[in-house]
């Protein structure tokens, strides 16, 4: 099924959303395609629901874009996005995709997070709850005024398997930026590039780790004005493996542990001053 532009980006937005729910029939013996023209699709405050067997497809990251003032995209099992980009802005709480208990493929996304207003605020690129995506060239950005900026995040057990991904928090206001922020989860995380960045206030984390154990190989982690990997939790049995990484922090330490070990492999930590 085809989604084309029929007007101004809320009237697209309708039509997207009315065409993904006009496919009842999907199953694993009758997989779907619903591929998306060149475009700007805005959903409101709706969100667009992936069903299982049902494949989205855009026309490139820079042609066809997603956007809504909640979450923009909910993931799914047996189901891949690709070649688009989703953006959430205004409001308190901003994610533009959100994966929860599902193992859905993202393959050449970008997710971008804006979060708005005069209170404390939420903004996530990507949010992983107890799920395990499949992330290949995937660029995920969050900001906000007062916020906790997030660009990837993974809680309650989530192992998603991130593969040249960009990673990125920027604000400049006093609140934790987290490149990649893990919660009692297990990412694989292959040239992947984490930056927790802002001037302003100390938590500028690369990485946030607790309770989890994260593989990180030939990857960047740099946490500008404050920590490259921050390892901590209630439980030392958790290991953060590094191999053939640089690790960067600025104001303060390039890797540091309260309760959690790591294991190096082969690690390079420098100070990107």
């Amino acid at each position: 099924m085809v989604v084309s532009p029929v007007g101004t980006d809320t009237q697209n937005g309708t039509a997207l959303l009315n065409a993904l729910a006009s496919i009842t029939t999907a199953s694993a013996t009758n997989t779907w395609l619903l591929k998306i023209e060149p475009g700007t699709y805005d959903l409101g405050s709706s969100s667009l629901g992936m069903k299982e067997w049902v494949d989205i497809e855009g026309s490139g990251e820079l042609a066809t874009k997603i956007k809504s003032s909640d979450v923009v995209i909910w993931g799914t099992n047996n189901a891949e996005l690709r070649f688009l980009t989703a953006e959430s802005a205004g409001g308190a709480s901003a994610k533009a995709i959100w994966i929860a208990n599902a193992s859905p493929r993202l393959t050449h996304i970008t997710a971008r997070a804006l979060a708005s207003g005069g209170g404390y605020t939420i903004a996530q690129g990507v949010t992983n709850d107890n799920a395990s995506p499949t992330m290949t060239d995937v660029t995920a950005w969050a900001s906000g005024g007062r916020s906790w900026n997030t660009g990837v995040a993974n809680y309650s057990g989530s192992m998603p398997t991130l593969t040249n991904v960009t990673a990125s928090a920027v604000q400049d206001g006093y609140q934790p930026n987290y490149g990649v922020y893990n919660s009692s989860s297990s990412p694989i995380m292959v040239n992947v590039f984490a930056t927790g960045d802002g001037m302003n206030g100390n938590d500028r984390y690369g990485m946030y780790n607790y309770n989890s154990s994260p593989t990180i190989r030939n990857s960047s982690i740099v946490g500008k004005w404050g920590y490259g990997i921050y390892n901590t939790g209630s439980d030392s049995s958790y290991t953060a493996k590094i191999d053939n990484s640089q690790i960067s922090g600025g104001r303060y330490a390039a890797i540091y542990n309260t309760e959690i070990p790591y294991t190096v492999l082969e690690v390079q930590t420098e100070s990107p001053f």
